[in-house]
This record gives structure tokens, C-alpha cells and sequence, in this order.
């Protein structure tokens, strides 16, 4: 019996591999919807905004290929949501890193570094495929 179960959470395992390197592939860090008028939007978010705009554009222009088409990108939107504005948010944490440089006591530092990593950039991008 515990033969079985072994060989049954090694397969789990195994499987949860290759399912874990296919969600962390480019394509799969962004989310195709239908727009009206024939158009849809890649919608990618990340720490960093000039990866979100990335992640958004290879979702797009990946989807229209697949169609035997081009993206031809309509329009972007960004949408930052942190715990402050992005400028405060930025000037906190560079505020934490020079403190740490600085051998200012580390749970202080490390609090307000904390205090911006759940922030994220959510860029909204409407394409075409043709």
C-alpha cells in the first residue's frame, strides 16, 4: 500500500513540474478578452511596469500569430496599485535601501521595504488581430 502512495505523489510531483514550468512561460503571464468591434486586450501584471507593458505586447502579438495574423496594438492603458501613489511608493523604497545601506536597524528598513512589494502595474493592452 505505501508503494502505491509513493508512486502516486512522485507522479503528482512530476506532473506539478511540468504544469509549474508551463505557467511560468512569457505566454502565460498574460490573459486574452474579446473587446467589441473585433478587438481584444492582453492584460499583464508585475512588480515592474516595463515588464507588465512586455508580458502584455508577446500575450498579443503570440495570440494573433497563432491566428496567422499581426497585432496591431490600438491602445494601452495603466493601472498602478500600491499602497500609495507609485512616486510615494518608489521614494519609500528607495528610502529602505539607503537605510540598509546606511546599517540602519534592519526591521525598520526592512518593514517599509516590505510595505511596497505587493504593488503591482496592471497594463491593459487593445489590439487587432490582422
Amino acid at each position: 500500500m505505501k508503494n502505491y502512495m509513493l508512486a502516486a505523489a512522485c507522479l503528482l510531483g512530476l506532473t506539478a513540474c511540468g504544469t509549474m514550468k508551463e505557467f511560468l512561460s512569457d505566454a502565460d503571464k498574460s490573459r486574452i478578452e474579446a473587446r467589441p468591434n473585433g478587438a481584444y486586450a492582453a492584460i499583464a501584471s508585475d512588480e515592474d511596469k516595463k515588464e507588465a507593458t512586455n508580458y502584455a505586447s508577446f500575450g498579443a502579438k503570440n495570440f494573433c500569430e497563432k491566428k496567422g495574423k499581426t497585432a496591431v496594438i490600438l491602445g494601452t492603458t495603466a493601472k498602478y496599485d500600491g499602497l500609495s501613489t507609485e512616486k510615494n511608493d518608489k521614494l519609500l523604497k528607495k528610502a529602505s535601501e539607503a537605510a540598509l545601506l546606511a546599517g540602519a536597524p534592519g526591521k525598520a528598513a526592512l518593514a517599509a521595504d516590505s510595505m511596497t512589494d505587493d504593488a503591482l502595474h496592471e497594463i491593459q493592452m487593445e489590439f487587432k488581430c490582422e
